[in-house]
């Protein structure tokens, strides 16, 4: 939460009595009237876990009020209560002021179902420098009154639309582990390719270019040259790919969405990971076992290998924007983009290991 500093202010506070509680399914609403605050309530049911429903309506909160200076103020999963604060303005068309109404977003779960209530007790606006009106709901003109109840209700509609679209997602993609035990061996074999020409960016000791809301955090110059040199090992050499990979990674959705066609990778055993972009659900696969990270490993040698060899930069802008919207964590480095003629491969590391990796070169917005 950010730090506000205490302005030098003429207040003027008009008390008034304004509620409105909608309680039932999406499709039903009731209204009664309390004290002060303009409440909004509503229930969700579904057939669907507590903690899964916890995760969407976590993930909901963490991009939709990324921009407020309030977000997230309280969690507790072993509960089931999620609490966020976010801002909706509606301007009076009595005095033509527009106000800022905070509200508090508390959702509790259970298996199947979710409540939310969200509460503002008013909205305050600035009519002059200096002076500042605190209004009560139910003192703007009717119409502005009905517009600010359904703005409450379209924040609830969004967040149940995201939990519904995430819940059926999540269990069409849950029965997909399959075993790799069908997988030929001949497909984990490793070949030197010492023809292969890696070219090393001069600017991947620099700091990129990085969009106002992206974290991206450098490192030293020693990890960044171990990096590389890593990558050459396992690229020109074949050195063991858990190496270079770990024990796990993360496939992202562009990079998921292509192998998934692939008869070799769909016998792999993995992990469905659910996350948002753009409104869309979209997969990732997390590979876990020693079996599917090497295959992963020698898909990503193989296709960059063929063209003759790639060159490692740093990510544009537009690739790190893009990433940071499907994570929930900071860019540390070491973070590389290897490029040949028809790949983009992206890859972010942790401790030495590829973290996530993805394949930028059909994306619509490639500069």
């Amino acid at each position: 939460m950010s730090t506000r500093q205490t302005r030098a202010a003429v207040t003027i506070v008009i008390f008034v009595l304004a509620v409105l509680i909608i309680e039932g399914s999406c499709a039903t609403t009731t209204q009664t009237e309390r004290e002060h605050s303009l409440v909004v309530q509503r229930k969700i049911e579904l057939q669907d876990s507590k903690s899964n429903i916890y995760w969407l309506t976590y993930e909901w909160m963490e991009k939709t009020l990324i921009d407020s200076d309030e977000g997230i103020q309280y969690q507790n999963e072993k509960k089931g209560v999620i609490v966020g604060r976010g801002v909706i303005r509606q301007q009076s068309r009595y005095d033509n002021v527009v106000y800022d109404f905070l509200y508090e977003l508390t959702v509790e779960i259970k298996d199947n179902n979710a409540r939310t209530t969200i509460e503002s007790p008013y909205g305050k606006g600035e009519i002059e420098k200096n002076i500042i009106i605190l209004i009560e709901p139910h003192l703007m003109p009717r119409e502005d009154y009905e517009e600010l109840k359904a703005k409450f209700d379209s924040v609830i509609e969004d967040l149940f639309s995201f939990i519904k679209k995430g819940s059926i997602a999540f269990e069409y993609v849950e029965e997909k582990t399959i075993s790799a035990s069908k997988i030929p061996p001949e497909f984990f074999a490793y070949t030197d390719h010492t023809d292969v020409q890696i070219e090393i960016h001069s600017s991947i000791y620099e700091r990129p270019y990085v969009p106002a809301r992206v974290t991206y955090v450098m490192t030293d110059s020693s990890i960044i040259d171990e990096t590389v040199t890593n990558i050459k090992d396992f690229f020109i050499h074949g050195s063991d790919p858990q190496s270079l990979f770990g024990g796990e990674v993360l496939c992202g959705p562009y990079l998921t969405d292509y192998l998934s066609k692939n008869e070799t990778f769909k016998r792999l055993e993995y992990k469905p990971i659910m996350v948002m972009f753009d409104n869309a659900l979209l997969e990732e696969r997390g590979f876990r076992t020693e079996k599917s990270v090497s295959a992963f490993a020698h898909y990503l040698r193989n296709a960059l290998n063929t063209e003759g060899g790639f060159f490692i930069r740093k990510p544009t802008a537009a690739e790190l924007d893009w990433y940071w919207t499907i994570i929930s964590y900071d860019i540390e480095e070491p973070v590389f983009v290897l490029e040949s003629p028809s790949h983009l491969v992206f890859l972010d590391f942790y401790d030495g290991e590829v973290l996530f990796a993805d394949d930028f070169i059909n994306l619509d917005w490639r500069p």
